[in-house]
């Protein structure tokens, strides 16, 4: 409740500040949103199922992700893993032969401690 009651307030708040108030309301993102709020309105006062209006919750989160206004940031991280790539590979691969070696490590002196714990690796699967 209170997380439709925050999106209820935005998009009242949105509509307070909009130039063309009609134009926002009537768009087509301004209508996926009053359907978003709407369904759960609806749902709780009424016994109906709305469960197939919930898609449209899908798409007002997704919208809120906006992630086409961070393009050039994703691009710049891109190209930093791409030059970083070798180094990164092997970061990696040593990371992974270390906590292998670390896990046969623990388990070889763990298992002279606790033999009926540990009885074998591959027992423990």
């Amino acid at each position: 409740m209170i997380i439709v009651s925050l999106f209820t307030l935005e998009y009242a708040t949105r509509i307070w500040l909009a130039d063309r108030k009609l134009g926002f309301i009537f768009s087509f993102l301004g209508i996926i949103d009053l359907i978003a709020i709407l369904s759960f309105f609806l749902a709780s006062g009424v016994n109906l199922d709305l469960r197939s209006l919930r898609a449209f919750r899908l798409i007002r989160l997704i919208r809120a992700l906006k992630l086409a206004r961070y393009r050039r940031a994703v691009q710049r991280f891109h190209r930093a893993l791409a030059i970083a790539r070798e180094a990164l590979i092997l970061f990696f691969c040593v990371a992974g032969i270390l906590l292998y070696m670390a896990a046969m490590g623990i388990y070889h002196f763990g298992n002279v401690v606790q033999p009926e714990n540990l009885k074998s690796v591959s027992a423990e699967h």
